[in-house]
């Protein structure tokens, strides 16, 4: 009797322990985490570190308002949509490769287009690719893709017939398929040999109704509603990475664990204060230029059709970025960085300069070789500084975004010292040598002061004089590494040289310098990047002038296909040129804002 006595007590002690052991664990998700007193004898408590603190949360990848609507448009629409025919290239990969990253895939949302033949055991397949969301390393995946993971779809089950026009919504759930990516990963989709045929978004084009041409319905509203709109994918045609403005739309529910849930609310948080405090500057800046103009002068990343070459405006041969127009994901100019500023501030429009393809050092008259007309503005930054105004009224506000296609060539002193483009030798061609001498004892401003009288010298030499801009001549006058000079010898000059003619000729306008973007495009290629952006720097802080620095938009080297309307991510597409918008707004609120 008193063995089994003993025996109870024993196993009453282990249950007791087990049932502790119980409590001290925290629920995954919960946020609770309760734990024991662990009194040391002096009152205190010393809990230990929680072991499960993690919170998931499960949300669908298209807002629920963009999905209804997109649903009833695709099952009700006749136009807008069409079937993937280009499948052999496959996989393509949406540009918000970052929206679906970082996650456990649940389930996927297909836009059924139409099907083909179901395999023995009835099923249609659709194939999915985990593959990389970093550029550059998407690029080689997507030209040898590893295989895909194939989706079972039964056709009894999803009420789906073989060889038929569909249209309709799917949801398939993905659990089995245990799709886990993450924060570098991102999804791929479609297989030449697949049987089931999703619907794309024909965002690119227009269709005609009552004798004026628009966008598609369903485009527009995508574009507006969500800015999700372009893939990528290897042509294997020619071997090339491609873009294309037409939209992949599939749904997802996608489940992500954050580290608490304090976490995530936090995260919320931060996202509604950066909308609120964008809607203050805004404000601000509203508040500063309503009623007046803005001019900007560019290249391609700031034409638009309609505008940059319209000839109300004296600049009818400019050359436009192709898809800058009604017919594309940017589809109005309000969409630009410049529109979109000049809209939200209520500004006017005064003169929008901008050349594809231009240079600030650029010395060729180009002929336009469809209509045999030279252009109106020569490809120079200097000589187009003359024509920011329009009907001889000053502008209130002017952009600079120039100076990306120099990068490639045009004479610096920040080209390699082997490049015959290096002119780092030259009198005025090596302010960046100066700017850059560890040894220097002079401040920046300085330097650049000294180095720019200089130039001034050199140019007066040359013939130049700023009230006569014809003074602007194409003929070397000097003599450098290739035989051929301007009157300013590089690059940096001619920015400086248009930077003091803006000045004199606009004294009233607030002027900012935006640096360069570092991009995939091979004019962005590092070190002449880093090196141009230095200059624009110092050049801006001599001039006095406004500064915005394009590496604080958020856009990187890394991330840009999710920014870009191209497979260089050079030209931005809504969101490329939102996030350049806000880089501007920081800069102009900050400056208003000033003690």
């Amino acid at each position: 009797m008193k063995r089994i006595l003993l025996s109870l007590i024993s196993l009453l002690l282990v249950l007791s322990m087990l049932l502790v052991g119980c409590n001290d664990t925290a629920s995954s998700g919960s946020g609770d985490n309760t734990t024991p007193d662990t009194g040391d004898g002096g009152g205190n408590t010393t809990p230990p570190p929680a072991t499960d603190t993690t919170f998931t949360k499960t949300e669908s990848y298209m807002p629920g308002a963009v999905f209804a609507q997109m649903k009833t448009y695709f099952e009700g629409t006749t136009t807008g949509f069409y079937p993937y025919d280009d499948r052999a290239n496959a996989p393509f990969v949406s540009t918000d490769v970052f929206a679906i990253s970082d996650c456990v895939v649940k389930s996927i949302t297909i836009p059924v287009f139409s099907t083909g033949k179901t395999d023995e055991d009835g099923d249609f397949t659709f194939s999915i690719y985990i593959v990389s969301n970093d550029w550059a390393t998407l690029r080689t995946e997507l030209a040898d893709p590893a295989d895909p993971i194939v989706i079972k779809i039964n056709a009894e089950e999803y009420e789906l017939a073989e060889n038929s026009l569909i249209r309709k919504f799917i949801k398939v759930d993905l659990t089995e398929y245990e799709i886990e990516l993450s924060e570098k990963e991102t999804l791929g989709f479609s297989h030449k040999d697949d049987t089931l045929i999703p619907a794309r978004v024909l965002t690119k084009g227009t269709e005609t109704v009552n004798g004026t041409a628009q966008k598609y319905v369903p485009a527009k509203y995508l574009i507006d509603n969500w800015d999700v709109v372009g893939y990528y994918y290897h042509d294997r045609s020619d071997d090339s990475f491609t873009y294309v403005d037409n939209s992949l739309f599939f749904d997802f529910e996608l489940e992500r664990t954050w580290e608490s849930e304090a976490v995530y609310n936090a995260l919320i948080a931060k996202q509604a204060q950066e909308a609120a405090d964008y809607a203050k500057k805004i404000a601000t800046i509203k508040n500063a230029y309503a009623g007046k103009t803005i001019s900007v002068m560019g290249d391609s990343i700031s034409t638009f059709n309609g505008i940059t070459n319209n000839a109300t405006l004296g600049l009818v041969d400019n050359p436009v970025y192709s898809k800058y127009t009604l017919g594309a994901a940017v589809y109005t100019y309000e969409r630009t960085y410049w529109g979109k500023l000049a809209f939200e501030a209520g500004m006017e429009l005064n003169i929008i300069n901008s050349w594809g393809g231009g240079k600030v050092y650029g010395w060729n008259k180009v002929v336009n070789e469809t209509t045999g007309k030279s252009y109106n503005f020569n490809d120079c930054m200097l000589r187009r500084s003359y024509n920011l105004a329009k009907d001889g009224n000053a502008p209130d506000l002017i952009l600079l975004n120039y100076g990306i296609n120099d990068m490639s060539g045009s004479y610096s002193s920040i080209q390699a010292t082997t490049s015959s483009a290096y002119t780092g030798n030259l009198a005025t061609g090596n302010l960046y040598q100066r700017l850059t001498d560890p040894n220097k004892t002079k401040t920046d401003k300085e330097i650049v002061a000294e180095w720019f009288a200089e130039v001034e010298a050199y140019a007066a030499q040359g013939g130049y004089d700023p009230n006569d801009p014809s003074t602007i001549t194409f003929t070397p006058t000097a003599n450098t590494s290739s035989g051929k000079s301007h009157i300013y010898t590089c690059w940096e000059a001619a920015y400086a040289l248009s930077l003091q003619n803006i000045k004199r000729l606009y004294p009233e306008a607030d002027v900012y310098c935006i640096t360069l973007p570092d991009r995939n495009h091979n004019s962005s290629t590092q070190p002449r990047l880093d090196k141009a952006n230095l200059l624009i720097r110092a050049l801006a802080e001599y001039f006095e002038l406004g500064f915005v620095d394009q590496s604080e938009s958020g856009v990187t080297r890394a991330n840009c296909i999710m920014y870009a309307a191209d497979e260089t991510g050079l030209h931005p597409n809504g969101k490329g040129h939102a996030a350049l918008t806000k880089a501007i707004v920081d800069a102009i609120y900050e400056d208003l804002t000033k003690e």
